[in-house]
């Protein structure tokens, strides 16, 4: 008889107290042992289970405080290599500032004595002393413009930003007027949305709209009419302003080339310039916490999409 049994005997005495049979009693618990050995096992592996629970708990808090501190480790160094940037950045400009401050004055004695030996000593200089003569004002001009515009460059970055809440149509209307002068030669016709109000530094839209709109004029300029527009749009849950031209365009391969300071995508010869003007309007718009960009096909003109942060 195999299994499991729990066993239970007891004497049966006669009057006399003499023992004659043994009565037993037996109960099979084999199910039920089997049952408790089961149940043990159960339990021995759930104590197993739960200690290698706690074991990769652990690993894991282990893990997630090394991860924390590597965390706070890269924030420092970001946080320093950003101060870094920033105070070498801020060095380039004030560097910048200063040697395009300091040569304006060389450079207007240089423009002052050649106009002067032009004027008074003419006659006494042959054809070619004369042409040298000229080619060091057309110099002069060129280098005076460039450093007007990285002085422009560096003072949108030095300057205290003050924004108002203005009419951005008035003031494009009177840049637009200015802009015209400047190229008396090209026939504009400007359409401007009226009741453009944005929050702004007006100073500061004003140098962003004298750049996009003689650009504008300038790369349209060899067509009949120049056509510019500026007006606001909206793609998806953006609100923006754009301005349009029907110039010569660009590839837009060459996109991101765009807004870099001295980079060209015409030649000099062609379309004039330093290739400072886009870089300056960047920076306007990043100091307003907006964006800009720009998209174009060749001969089909260019159309330069802008915010201000939500302001307009």
């Amino acid at each position: 008889m195999g299994g499991y049994y729990n066993i239970l005997a007891a004497p049966l005495r006669n009057n006399n107290g003499d023992v004659k049979n043994v009565l037993v009693l037996a109960m099979d618990i084999s199910e039920r042992r089997e049952n408790e050995e089961e149940l043990q096992r159960l339990f021995t592996t759930a104590e197993q289970s739960r200690t290698a629970l706690l074991s990769v708990i652990e690993d894991q808090k282990r893990a997630e405080e090394e991860i924390n501190q590597l965390n706070l480790q890269l924030e420092r160094r970001v946080q320093e290599r950003t101060t870094q940037l920033e105070q070498a950045n801020a060095e380039l400009e004030a560097f910048s500032y200063s040697v395009s401050h300091d040569l304006r004055a060389p450079l207007r004695a240089m423009d002052g004595f050649s106009s002067i030996i032009l004027s008074e000593y003419k006659d006494q200089l042959d054809q070619r002393g004369q042409h040298f003569l000229s080619r060091i004002q057309e110099a002069s001009t060129r280098m005076g413009l460039l450093i007007n515009d990285l002085l422009n460059l560096a003072r949108v970055s030095r300057t205290d930003l003050h924004k108002e809440r203005f009419d951005l149509s008035l003031l494009a209307n009177e840049v637009a007027g200015e802009v015209e002068k400047e190229f008396a030669e090209t026939v504009v016709n400007f359409e401007i949305e009226a009741d453009i109000i944005v929050v702004a530094d007006r100073n500061l839209m004003r140098i962003l709209l004298e750049n996009l709109l003689a650009n504008a004029v300038k790369f349209s300029s060899q067509n009949e009419i120049a056509q510019v527009s500026l007006h606001r749009v909206t793609r998806g849950d953006e609100k923006l302003l754009v301005i349009r031209d029907n110039g010569v365009g660009f590839n837009m391969e060459y996109a991101g080339k765009l807004f870099i300071p001295f980079q060209r995508l015409h030649a000099v010869n062609e379309f004039p310039g330093t290739g400072i003007g886009l870089a300056t309007v960047h920076r306007i718009v990043h100091r307003h916490e907006g964006k800009i960009w720009a998209e174009a096909q060749e001969g089909q003109g260019a159309a330069f999409y802008f915010n201000l942060g939500g302001s307009a």
